[in-house]
């Protein structure tokens, strides 16, 4: 059954998978900053803190300790509005 993009429709695609390309793309071109920038803009705004440890892990970026307690703290604060 194909996925239906309704993106058109102003529906978010999730998982997005321009992400991933983004993180592929970054093992062709390790020093391409245009596209560390977008990646890290990307994983920042939504709080990716289990992506941003595996792209540090994988080293397509560095590592900023601060900026991952961050998007973490952010994390569990959105998990206690669930309770």
């Amino acid at each position: 059954m194909p996925i239906e993009d309704l993106s058109d429709e102003g529906l978010p695609k999730v998982p997005n998978l321009d992400l991933a390309q983004i993180k592929f793309l970054l093992t062709i071109k390790p020093n391409d900053v245009a596209l560390k920038e977008k990646l890290l803009n990307e994983m920042k705004l939504n709080s990716m803190a289990s992506f941003y440890s595996e792209c540090v892990n994988d080293g397509q970026l560095s590592s900023d300790d601060k900026l991952l307690q961050t998007m973490r703290s952010v994390n569990e604060e959105k998990i206690k509005e669930f309770d």
